[in-house]
């Protein structure tokens, strides 16, 4: 697990570090619920392993919105922000025994090789009942979230399968949405709630502003530099990278 970066409520502003942020936001949202709110959500908080640290994001997401919406945030959000060769592979969220694929002929041809060796399993009829588990299933993400997904749940969404990018789900209850976080009057599927900051994080040998990281010692660490101990750094450099998967 690597570190956590601080980041920013966007419903009150204030900053707090990763650990931190989870009670934040629901304490945030009580508060906010008696000014106004727009709808309820399911409260969800992601993490996903970069390069030079843990990201996180916490979400409003609407019961009614689809998979495939949660799944176009993501992408535009962590997974395909710098566009180009990146954009449009496959994805798939996995619920309890479900695996909720972005592209429904690969769901399709998933869920017609499981029933093969489903099939197969049963001739040979090796286990016994009590150790079998349920199989798994396939499905496309033509569905709504509120059917799926329930509090203190979780779950894994995976982009890429040849250069997998994991986030990890956790649904919590759900919340009024502010009013405040809804502009021009949109009513949004998937709102941010907080984020992490690539800003402020300082220099691991100086204690200046970091625009740089790198893997060093023994234990391969990571150590972040400002320019100039970069210029001294005996080791690749590489800059910040804006999402686990820049």
């Amino acid at each position: 697990m690597g570190r956590l970066f601080d980041g920013t409520c966007h419903i009150c502003g204030d900053s707090y570090d990763g650990r931190g942020i989870s009670s934040h936001i629901k304490r945030c949202l009580a508060d906010q619920a008696n000014k106004g709110a727009v709808h309820h959500g399911l409260l969800v908080s992601m993490r996903a392993d970069g390069r030079a640290a843990r990201y996180w994001t916490y979400v409003l997401l609407r019961p009614e919105a689809t998979l495939h919406e949660f799944d176009e945030f993501l992408r535009d959000h962590w997974m395909e922000a710098d566009g180009g060769e990146e954009r449009n592979r496959p994805s798939v969220f996995e619920i309890e025994r479900t695996h909720y694929m972005s592209d429904p002929a690969l769901a399709e041809a998933a869920a017609a090789e499981a029933a093969d060796e489903a099939s197969d399993e049963d001739k040979e009829d090796e286990e016994d009942d009590e150790n079998e588990q349920d199989p798994i299933e396939f499905d496309d993400m033509e569905v709504d979230v509120g059917a799926v997904l329930r509090p203190r749940m979780e779950a894994t969404y995976r982009y890429d399968p040849h250069q997998p990018t994991p986030v990890e789900l956790k649904i919590h209850d759900p919340f009024p949405l502010p009013t405040s976080l809804v502009e021009d009057r949109e009513d949004p599927m998937v709102v941010t709630l907080a984020e992490n900051s690539m800003e402020g994080i300082e220099c691991t040998r100086c204690g200046e502003a970091a625009g740089w990281f790198a893997i060093a010692g023994e234990d391969n660490d990571v150590v972040y530099l400002c320019d100039g101990c970069r210029r001294e750094a005996e080791v690749e450099t590489h800059s910040l990278p804006e999402t686990p998967r820049s």
